[in-house]
């Protein structure tokens, strides 16, 4: 099922009525852009409003629905997601939204692959901690040693995750 949802996070709280709106996203699917609907994926906000999930059908007309370019036969493949009309908590529609750069469009086909770099072994990361929690989860820790003792925990949660 995780590999149907796309996440997408924004740098601010945001209207959750704009964000369930199907009305606002576009997707394309065996290259054609079309409305999104309640047929096509499910749409829940998450993080109280700063981010959203779109989870894709299994199947759409029959199809397997599946995260790749150009038109199948067999397939029903879905390769961009474009937002339109968000607001902001404050009822400001986001001018990223609005202008026609393709930054609301998000690219689904490609893979987004986190790597993390080796912190026991490069300068770079001395006092960092890094340990892979499960397939989801990596907690990473850093310890600055002064006269007092800094912990920072962080964790990250993996998915298909798109920040806008």
């Amino acid at each position: 099922m995780s590999d149907r949802r796309v996440v997408l996070k924004f740098d601010k709280k945001m209207n959750v009525d704009t964000l369930v709106d199907y009305s606002n996203y576009l997707v394309k699917i065996n290259g054609q852009l079309q409305a999104l609907s309640s047929d096509v994926a499910d749409i829940s906000v998450i993080q109280d409003g700063t981010a959203v999930v779109i989870t894709f059908a299994e199947t759409l007309n029959g199809k397997n629905v599946v995260f790749a370019g150009g038109s199948s036969t067999s397939n029903a493949n879905v390769s961009e997601l474009q937002v339109l009309g968000v607001k902001d908590a404050a009822g400001n529609l986001l001018s990223e939204f609005t202008s026609a750069n393709g930054s609301n469009v998000v690219n689904i086909t490609a893979n987004k692959v986190l790597e993390l770099a080796n912190i026991s072994t490069e300068d770079a990361y001395d006092g960092y901690e890094a340990e892979l929690v499960d397939t989801k989860t990596v907690k990473v820790k850093y310890i600055k040693s002064d006269r007092r003792l800094y912990i920072l925990f962080i964790t990250i949660f993996l998915t298909n995750f798109f920040l806008l």
